[in-house]
């Protein structure tokens, strides 16, 4: 983990189906910024986590505080590699399309949620990437303007381990 990044962890005993097994999350402190039109990882914004039975669920929740310009912004959820919860088909697909920020002062909110079922007790990646629309500038946890007076925000992503 970086020094912008936070790491909890929480280990419990195995208690029975749907009981919270295990909490790994990080905070993004520091700003992120891109102009890619492709899939970028938001750098800091990635947990690992260990899944403890083949039959275990992880459930996945981000939030995301950003800012910009008026433009589109398309976010994806990884597992390793793989982009999770996009449509087969449609313009841009993305795990979550974010909007263009209408103030160069602003601060906007996206969540991503999402259960896994991994069937694997091998170590698991998840992971956010972002793209912009073609022009656009995306800004983590600050705003465009990202002045004195306007709000500075974190981000996170947390994974947790759901007994099966």
């Amino acid at each position: 983990i970086s020094d912008a990044g936070v790491l909890k962890r929480l280990d419990a005993s195995l208690i029975g189906g749907g009981k919270v097994l295990q909490v790994v999350s990080v905070a993004k402190t520091d700003t992120f910024t891109t102009t890619s039109t492709s899939k970028t990882d938001i750098t800091g914004m990635t947990v690992n986590i260990t899944p403890s039975a083949t039959s275990s669920k992880i459930f996945i929740t981000a939030s995301i505080n950003y800012g910009g310009n008026n433009y589109n912004f398309f976010c994806d959820l990884l597992k390793n590699t793989t982009a999770l919860n996009v449509p087969a088909s449609g313009n841009n697909p993305c795990t979550i399309g974010l909007s263009g920020v209408t103030g160069s002062y602003q601060i906007y909110n996206g969540v991503i949620s999402y259960l896994d079922s991994p069937n694997s007790t091998s170590e698991l990646t998840y992971k956010l990437q972002i793209a912009v629309q073609n022009g656009g500038t995306f800004r983590l946890n600050v705003s465009e303007r990202n002045s004195s007076v306007d709000p500075s925000c974190s981000s996170t992503i947390t994974a947790y381990e759901i007994a099966g």
